[in-house]
């Protein structure tokens, strides 16, 4: 069969390692190939972790778009931010390219107590399948049974983090500074592959998470860590004048 004809293909594990194998061996044997001298590319997207077995083993021209510490930077927690946060952080259990990972807010607000609150998962959202989600028009939810972990065993509470009280398989944990920013103590910042895990970072006492100083550090983790998604709720200068003109600022920036 002609590989260019390929557009899917549903296989068992060891016979999708054969096909990479063999359409990784017929286009490197092409002469434009041959003459660059370079693995030919195959595109990948999942966990890290299997990315790296993938690109050692079956096809080391491997490109992976891996899922990426999702990034939101709040500069305020009103409740409509809240609420976006912890859908992202629980959307189909979390650790997919579309989930929330981390999340920065200012000190005042993104506290132990707040987060807690904001991360409390309505009964009708978890314990129940995808289906019957999507019949009650739930955005996000804790599926069940719960997914196992890349080590093929059951959810836990990571080391360093907050089992939440209320949400099981929810866990947390609120710190100074983004997380594995080459600079701190904090230990890498795992994936937690189809796991609720939100790491929420407050900036250093003394900086604004508005100023230079605090976009500057974002920067940096952006570049080190390359999420898929970087959103960020709020506004400064010119365009926080309509909602300080109206005299407070909006519900949801």
């Amino acid at each position: 069969v002609d590989p260019t004809l390929f557009t899917f293909v549903s296989a068992s594990l060891p016979n999708q390692q054969r096909l990479i194998r063999a359409a990784t061996r017929a286009a490197a044997s092409e002469p434009a190939a041959a003459a660059e001298g370079t693995p030919t590319p195959f595109l990948f997207t999942g966990a890290r972790s299997l990315a790296a077995l993938i690109k050692a083993d079956v096809a080391p021209g491997m490109i992976a778009s891996t899922q990426g510490p999702n990034l939101m930077v709040a500069l305020g927690l009103p409740p409509s931010v809240a609420k976006a946060a912890a859908l992202s952080a629980t959307i189909e259990n979390s650790g997919q390219c579309t989930a929330l990972r981390v999340l920065l807010a200012p000190q005042a607000e993104a506290t132990d107590a707040a987060v807690g609150a904001m991360l409390a998962v309505d009964a009708a959202a978890t314990g129940a399948d995808a289906a019957s989600y999507l019949s009650a028009g739930q955005f996000a939810g804790l599926l069940a049974p719960a997914p196992v972990a890349e080590d093929g065993r059951p959810p836990r509470t990571p080391s360093g983090y907050t089992a939440h009280a209320a949400s099981e398989g929810v866990s947390y944990r609120v710190s100074v500074g983004l997380p594995d920013d080459g600079l701190s103590r904090l230990e890498p910042l795992a994936e937690h592959w189809r796991q609720v895990v939100l790491d929420v970072a407050t900036p250093p006492a003394g900086v604004d998470i508005a100023s230079d100083e605090s976009a500057d550090a974002v920067g940096a983790w952006l570049v080190r860590h390359q999420p898929i998604t970087c959103s960020v709720n709020g506004a400064v200068g010119r365009d926080a004048a309509p909602a300080v003109a109206a005299g407070a600022p909006p519900d949801h920036f």
